[in-house]
């Protein structure tokens, strides 16, 4: 699995915060809010079951989806 940026997860540690995980799975047009991740004191560890939650999901390519809005 590709390496994942970290930064979100230092501001939510940092502020004392849980995760609140947002999947948009592209592929199935569906998407999942409000998940709570509450870290540990072993960043390994979270990072792979946080990375977990997201296996399956097809993200989706923003140079492919447009979103027209109208006023």
């Amino acid at each position: 699995m590709k390496e994942w940026k970290r930064g979100f997860y230092h501001i939510a540690k940092g502020a004392g915060i849980p995760i609140i995980m947002a999947k948009v799975d592209g592929k199935k047009k569906a998407m999942c809010v409000g998940e709570v991740f509450h870290l540990t004191e072993d960043m390994e560890a979270d990072m792979l079951a946080i990375q977990d939650a997201f296996k399956g999901m097809v993200g989706i390519n923003p140079r492919k989806k447009y979103i027209t809005l109208q006023n």
